[in-house]
């Protein structure tokens, strides 16, 4: 798992120097999420447990006199500490909307309304009535950020805090690597059809696992994923992508696609999550509005983009006018000598895609198809997969590359 190995020491200042690193960005603040259920200690209980007794040395610092207090109370240094805790629960607020709940119903809302009520008339020094002051508008700006203040105090249970985890797919394949993604659904009930992107499907995982048995094909490659749900194989890509090819990238590589608006928003909150925008983007593109004798793809605002060399899809046919659609929206998308690569559930799990190869051939696609238990020795089926909406072990899932044949190889030049 990529993340630092959990440690908590004793000492206070250990803590809260793991816990500042811990909490730099959004990934940075899921892993540890993750990792700290793991050792059955929750996260938020493990902030607030800082949190908390650090406020409380405070106050009794906030309560000497000057003689007894010594230094200015910002170079205290309880205050030192509780200035940078405050700091850390103020990105986590902007970063983390789900933790901060969490953290806000371990406590931390109870301690930092005892921050904001000090009587600043208790100090006599102006330095420290300032000093007090920028402590209580930085615990103000969190309260400020929550949906609600103060919330009162009722934990999650560590079997809640799970079920609001993101989903962590960690794949490896033998001898070919390994990459970690993380997954937030939308967590709205689905009311229709188009809400199928709310939630993880399995082809994604098994496409993604192809990804890491071919990170070549993506050197030096514009891709475009149709359909993408929550994402998953369009991270991969970006993520393999920004790992082997590009650290510092000069322009967006994959473009990660819905028609859903919603579910556009999700995707470009994961790619945050998974610290790839150098290299990735959502965009809404409805496959229906594809037309294959255009070269480019039309997002829904109307705009032509540019052909790209690798079109990504999974899981995205349940009827055979889906079939169709995205046999248009490959041949509009991918420039001549490109590939497709497409998996989906077999047509006893996913009406329609049984038209799915002659709706390739009929536009002069090549295509060819297999079952994906039967490559790369079964690999790209994985544990994970159960993570997903629908899956059952007797699943066949299918494999289509298709490519996109220049007129001049077709002989009609």
């Amino acid at each position: 798992m990529e993340t630092s190995s959990l440690i908590m020491p004793q000492e206070v200042e250990g803590k809260v120097e793991i816990l500042n690193q811990q909490t730099t960005c959004p990934r940075d603040v899921a892993m540890a999420r993750i990792k700290y259920l793991e050792s059955g200690l929750g996260f938020p209980s493990f902030v607030l447990s800082i949190f908390r007794e650090s406020v409380k040395k405070w106050l009794v610092v906030l309560s000497m006199d000057e003689i007894t207090r010594g230094a200015n109370l910002e170079q205290r240094e309880e205050s030192m500490r509780v200035k940078l805790l405050l700091l850390i629960l103020k990105r986590i607020a902007m970063v983390d909307s789900t933790l901060d709940e969490e953290l806000a119903k371990e406590g931390s809302h109870v301690m930092l309304a005892k921050i904001i009520n000090v009587d600043c008339g208790i100090l006599n020094k102006e330095a420290d009535q300032d000093f007090l002051m920028e402590m209580q508008d930085i615990a103000c700006e969190i309260a400020s950020m929550s949906s609600s203040f103060p919330i009162r105090i009722s934990p999650f249970t560590n079997e809640e805090l799970a079920k609001r985890l993101p989903l962590l797919f960690d794949e490896a394949v033998e001898s070919h690597g390994r990459a970690c993604v993380l997954i937030n659904q939308v967590n709205i009930r689905q009311s229709a059809q188009k809400d199928v992107g709310f939630v993880m499907w399995p082809s994604a995982v098994a496409l993604s696992r192809w990804l890491l048995c071919n990170t070549n094909e993506l050197e030096g490659k514009d891709i475009l994923e149709l359909g993408a749900g929550c994402g998953l194989t369009g991270l991969m890509a970006a993520r393999l992508t920004l790992t082997h090819y590009q650290t510092e990238a000069k322009k967006i590589k994959v473009i990660i696609t819905d028609f859903n608006e919603v579910v556009v928003k999700n995707i470009n909150q994961n790619i945050h999550l998974n610290a790839i925008e150098k290299v990735a983007k959502g965009a809404r593109l409805d496959f229906y509005q594809q037309d294959p004798t255009r070269e480019g793809w039309l997002d829904t605002a109307g705009k032509l983009n540019e052909q790209v060399d690798i079109v990504l899809a999974a899981d995205v046919i349940c009827q055979p006018d889906d079939a169709y659609a995205a046999a248009r929206s490959i041949k509009a998308a991918l420039r001549n000598g490109g590939k497709a690569v497409v998996v989906s559930g077999d047509s006893k799990h996913r009406y329609g895609v049984d038209c799915f190869e002659d709706a390739c051939t009929c536009l002069g696609l090549g295509v060819t198809k297999c079952d994906v238990r039967d490559i790369y020795e079964g690999n790209l089926i994985s544990p994970n997969m159960e993570k997903t909406s629908g899956y059952v072990d007797s699943m066949s899932l299918l494999m289509f590359i298709v490519e996109k044949i220049s007129e001049y190889e077709n002989g009609e030049s």
